[in-house]
Parts: structure tokens; C-alpha cells; sequence
């Protein structure tokens, strides 16, 4: 689907897949008045009355006041001459609500448009336990491919040999244990984070690599911190060369929408750099 507005021209994907399953919980319980788990879809009993999660309402929030079946979709915004603004990704403010009690990784396409980008694809990733080395709380991996699926899928776990990438791609403070995970590569992070030095892990910014090629980038949410509504841009620190020509993001955005009620997460800033 496309839509236009002003000159710039906005490419939306339709029918994904959903990427979140949910387990509506129904009480087996007396209901004449809430107690335990007799509130449904995340509802909380307090004081015999059930406190309904946002999109929910009724005696148990056993009514949706939001679309049902609303699905993870991936966009992009170009200006005039073609050039990328914005690629983004949107969660519905629904899916937060039961999200899957173990860890799930979906790969969605880019929408029409995508060829003026260096993005080929978006791999999400939910880690409902979060993981080493410092993000061990529940939150989201949004890897922005820069290879194809075939690509991405043939990355084995392992030790890459030597360096796994030449000093001059990659960005300041920027650092790795060297091992790569399956089906994304070797992960480098700042070491500046606030979570690597002692802070709280609310977002911060990875790149990937495999066989001494950048091939994402990956904004790293956690659920808390995304559930908190944030409106938020952050810079990109950016390597001293490039390894390939086209348009590099320089920030990247985590907002929620309160018309659509879904959250936003995109990469911005686009400048065009030269590889050498």
C-alpha cells in the first residue's frame, strides 16, 4: 500500500503475519465479584473490582475497546527525489499486553521502496527473560538487515577468526566478545551504555557483523521502558569509514502514537556516505 503526503512518499507493508500470540485468560472462577485471577486479559483485582490494562474494559475487562488482529508493520518514508527519511517499524499497544511467556524472532519484509535503502529486511526479536551479557531484563531486539533472509538465515554461532571487523567501520567506544549468534552474527554494543557502566538498561544501540561486513543495525527496547510511552530520538555513533555507498541513519526514535495507539521505533537522520 502507498500513501502520499506533501512530496514525500510513505510505503506501508500490509498483511503480516502477527507476531505476537495471545492467551486471553478466562477465570474459571465465581464472577459475581473479582478475586485472584477472575480478571481477564490482564486485568488486576483490587478491592473486588478488576483494574483493566489499556484496551480493555468491563466488570472482568472481558470487553476489547481496541482493533483485534492488529499486526507488526514495517514502513518506510521517502522525500521527493526518493531519498530515505524514515524506516520504521510499529507495534500495536495491544500486543503488549499477554506477550508470549517464552522468547519469539520473526523476520518481516520492508515494504515497496526498500531498494533506496540499505535495509533489505526487519528480524524482531522478543526475549521475554533478556539475555547476556548485561541486558537481562525482558525487552526487544529490532535488528534493521542490510543482507537478504537467505543471508541472515545461513549465519552459524561460532568464533569469527582474527578481528571481526577493521577498525575503521567500527564506531567509537564500540566493542564485542567476538561470538556469533545464529541466524544475526557478531554483536558490538557501546560501552558507554548506561547498563554497561552501572545505569539502567532503557535503550540503547548495537551493530552486527558477519565475516567482516556490517549487516544490521538494532535498537534494543526494553519492555519496561517501552511500555512507559517514551518520546525519545537518540544519535547513532557513526564508524570513521563506511563500507558500503548509500544512506546511513544518524538517529534512531522510539515514540508512541496516541491517535493509531501503536509504538513506533525507526531510524532517521539519513545521510549519504561514500564506502571506502
Amino acid at each position: 500500500m502507498m500513501k502520499k503526503s506533501k512530496s514525500n512518499l510513505t510505503f506501508t507493508t500490509g498483511g503480516l503475519i502477527a507476531f505476537f500470540f495471545f492467551a486471553f485468560l478466562i477465570a474459571g472462577c465465581d464472577k459475581d465479584a473479582c478475586s485472584g485471577d477472575a480478571c481477564e486479559n490482564g486485568g488486576i483485582c483490587v478491592d473486588g473490582t478488576c483494574d483493566c490494562p489499556t484496551g480493555f474494559t468491563g466488570q472482568f475487562c472481558e470487553d476489547s475497546i481496541l482493533p483485534t488482529g492488529r499486526q507488526v508493520r514495517t514502513w518506510i518514508n521517502l522525500d521527493g527525489q526518493g531519498n530515505p527519511i524514515t524506516v520504521g517499524i510499529s507495534i500495536p499497544e495491544e500486543m503488549l499486553i499477554n506477550l508470549p511467556p517464552l522468547g519469539q524472532l520473526t523476520s518481516i519484509k520492508l515494504p515497496t521502496g526498500a531498494s533506496t535503502t540499505l535495509f533489505d529486511h526487519v528480524f524482531l526479536g522478543w526475549v521475554s527473560s533478556g539475555h547476556g551479557p548485561f541486558w537481562i531484563i525482558p525487552h526487544f531486539d529490532i535488528h534493521f538487515m542490510m543482507v537478504s533472509e537467505t543471508e541472515r538465515e545461513s549465519v552459524t554461532s561460532g568464533t569469527e577468526g582474527g578481528s571481526p571487523l577493521a577498525d575503521p567501520y567500527i564506531p567509537q567506544d564500540y566493542v564485542t566478545h567476538g561470538s556469533k549468534e545464529p541466524r544475526m552474527g557478531v554483536h558490538w554494543w557501546d560501552r558507554t551504555s548506561p547498563e554497561i557502566i552501572g545505569g539502567e538498561f532503557t535503550a540503547t544501540m548495537i551493530y552486527g557483523s558477519y565475516q567482516g561486513q556490517i549487516t544490521f543495525i538494532e535498537p534494543m527496547i526494553s519492555l519496561a521502558y517501552l511500555r512507559s510511552k517514551p518520546s525519545v530520538t537518540f544519535n547513532i555513533k557513526q564508524p570513521a569509514k563506511y563500507q558500503k555507498t548509500g544512506f546511513w541513519p544518524t538517529t534512531y526514535s522510539i515514540k508512541f502514537d496516541v491517535v493509531l495507539k501503536e509504538f513506533a521505533v525507526t531510524i532517521e537522520g539519513f545521510n549519504r556516505r561514500t564506502a571506502g
